[in-house]
């Protein structure tokens, strides 16, 4: 008995096994810690999957909240914030949406749930994490300037519809927010006022020219008195290519001396050099009426000679001085033949009495007999000798009868103006003395001092129903001069005159423009006096206003200038999209991409049904939003 006593009073003081009753349960709360950790890892990697989902959902649905219930997009938010986590063990949905539609916002209120894997042995079997996330347009004013192509090639394949398209498309995601273009969305908001603030807006049709629109005739920053160079360019007063001509041109007097209304085009300011070394054609610099190559000058294509392609006037109305001839007058007396018969009887033997009597004259401009001379002049008031073959006779029987008429032969040599001069007088620019009818399809036809004058401008405005209806007036018509798209966009996002819409670079203010041609720069060079079929943007390439000597040379530098004018543009942080519908060639893919602010800005779309998505996509990076949280 007492060695059963014995023992267990040994066991009664044994501690050997305490440490394990012990460890058994402590285990449950250790293994509970230590996995804590891994389960809040695996929290936070879900919350912040799930504030990425979030953030999502708050920018694909912010362009809806003018358009949607605050029940419709929480719905939707919930659909994307799961989609986006793609976890079918984690609990995610939207509790609340808040929508600001004057602000253009939206602010979603969200929870996901992350079930545990540890801490679930002590009695949290979940993690539930809330996520907030806002989606805003950005405080900024936005100037968008839309420069498209009016030239006649996008009268084909429906082009110049889908551009309508495309352009009322882009219209609607910056003034509205809406980013459905089908046609029927686009007909049904058409009408709506803008609901986006802060946003202008500036359409700019081009063709071979950029009309300003006639309100513009008696701005300060127009030629109103023909100081400039390009106003002179085509004109002369003295009949005589051979000489410089320094005479101001004031061009809206010859449209009122023809009776036709300017009809509001402008041609290139000159390529000479202002401030800081810009050239006036390629930049944005300032117009000064005291300096006279700074100003524009309103389009005037000259009168061609007659049989060119642009002749709308009579090359020698009253107005103007005659050519000057050199007349040689023979008289023969004795003759027994009637000469008015014929020109045998004049030289014939018939005549063979006494020696002709020879009278040599020379005839000025003015149809008065200035000069008796011996020799026909190698020149007359500098225009040259036409040669010995040119002339016209004319024969007549003065007096007598029988044998003893008296013959006479005037032998006529007329010193004829070159195409050139007939181009250049300007003494034809009279009243009456338009004889044109300009032809339909466009506002000012083919022919006339407007020539392809196009649609006018709008100016950038937040007035959404200006922007419709210009999209609406735009057609097609004339070559592609992509230059002068580019400046005049420029123009409309500058500040300063011509156009003064737009805010000052500096600041809050984000300005871009979207180039839109289905073509290349083109020309119509040509082997004749002018060079060129048609009257251009610089004149015609005799004037010298655009480098080369054919086709190629005279693109080539239109490139270069639009090259340079967007080149000055990005200097002022104007952001270039271009887009080029069907490029027909690398040299004009390359000269569009080197003009977008970087080549992802460079759209190629093959086909015109295409252009909506191109302008779609383009519009909704210009939404330019932010998380504001």
């Amino acid at each position: 008995m007492r060695r059963l006593v014995h023992h267990f009073k040994r066991f009664q003081n044994d501690e050997r096994g305490a440490f394990m009753v012990l460890f058994g349960v402590l285990a449950v709360v250790l293994i509970a810690t230590a996995g804590a950790v891994v389960d809040f890892t695996a929290v936070q990697q879900a919350r912040t999957r799930g504030q990425t989902a979030l953030d999502s959902a708050s920018l694909a649905l912010q362009a809806r909240i003018s358009l949607d219930t605050n029940a419709q997009l929480k719905t939707k938010a919930t659909t994307i914030l799961q989609e986006r986590l793609n976890d079918a063990t984690i609990t995610a949905s939207v509790s609340l949406v808040e929508t600001n539609t004057t602000e253009g916002s939206i602010k979603l209120t969200a929870s996901i749930t992350k079930p545990t894997a540890f801490v679930a042995l002590i009695g949290i079997p979940s993690i539930t994490a809330q996520l907030v996330s806002q989606a805003t347009r950005k405080q900024l004013d936005l100037e968008v300037a839309m420069v498209l192509d009016n030239s006649g090639s996008m009268s084909t394949n429906s082009r110049m519809t889908n551009l309508k398209l495309a352009a009322r498309c882009a219209t609607d995601i910056l003034f509205n927010a809406i980013t459905d273009c089908s046609a029927a969305t686009l007909t049904a908001s058409d009408g709506l006022a803008p609901t986006v603030a802060n946003v202008k807006i500036g359409i700019s049709p081009f063709n071979e020219f950029v009309n300003v629109g006639t309100g513009y005739k008696t701005a300060s920053w127009m030629d109103q008195t023909g100081a400039t160079k390009v106003a002179k360019d085509g004109f002369d007063n003295d009949n005589y290519d051979g000489n410089a001509f320094s005479t101001a041109v004031n061009r809206f007097t010859l449209y009122t001396n023809i009776g036709v209304a300017w009809e509001g085009c402008v041609e290139a300011r000159n390529h000479t050099t202002g401030a800081g070394g810009l050239y006036y054609d390629t930049s944005d610099l300032t117009p000064s009426v005291g300096t006279a190559d700074s100003l524009f000058t309103p389009i005037f294509a000259q009168d061609q000679a007659d049989g060119f392609d642009n002749s709308y006037l009579s090359d020698t109305p009253a107005a103007c001085p005659l050519e000057p001839k050199y007349i040689w007058t023979q008289t023969k007396f004795s003759c027994n033949k009637d000469a008015t018969k014929s020109q045998s009887n004049y030289d014939s033997a018939v005549c063979d009495g006494a020696s002709p009597t020879n009278v040599y004259t020379q005839v000025s401009e003015t149809g008065v007999t200035t000069t008796v001379t011996s020799t026909r002049p190698s020149s007359i008031y500098n225009n040259p000798d036409p040669g010995a073959g040119v002339y016209v006779d004319s024969y007549a029987t003065t007096s007598g009868s029988g044998s003893n008429r008296t013959n006479r032969r005037i032998r006529t040599w007329t010193y004829q103006y070159t195409a050139r001069e007939l181009h250049e007088r300007i003494c034809k620019y009279v009243a009456g003395n338009a004889v044109f009818s300009p032809l339909a399809g466009g506002p000012g036809g083919m022919t006339g001092p407007n020539a392809d004058c196009g649609v006018a401008m709008q100016p950038l405005t937040a007035t959404k129903s200006s922007i419709i209806s210009k999209i609406a007036a735009m057609n097609s018509a004339g070559g592609t001069n992509i230059h002068q798209g580019v400046v005049w966009g420029f123009h409309m996002l500058s500040p300063t005159e011509p156009l003064t819409e737009g805010k000052a670079f500096a600041g809050t203010t984000s300005k871009v423009m979207i180039v839109m041609t289905d073509g290349e720069n083109t020309h119509s060079w040509t082997s004749d006096y002018a060079g060129a079929d048609w009257y251009t943007a610089y004149g015609y390439p005799y004037q010298g206003r655009l480098a080369g000597a054919n086709n190629t040379a005279l693109q080539t530098e239109m490139d270069n200038r639009t090259k340079t004018t967007c080149t000055n543009a990005k200097a002022k942080d104007i952001v270039i999209y271009t887009i080029g519908l069907s490029a027909p060639n690398q040299t004009t893919i390359d000269m569009l991409t080197a003009c977008a602010t970087d080549p992802t800005k460079a759209f190629f779309p093959n086909t015109a049904t295409d252009l909506v998505a191109t302008f779609r996509t383009i519009a909704n990076q210009l939404a330019d939003l932010r998380l504001a949280l």
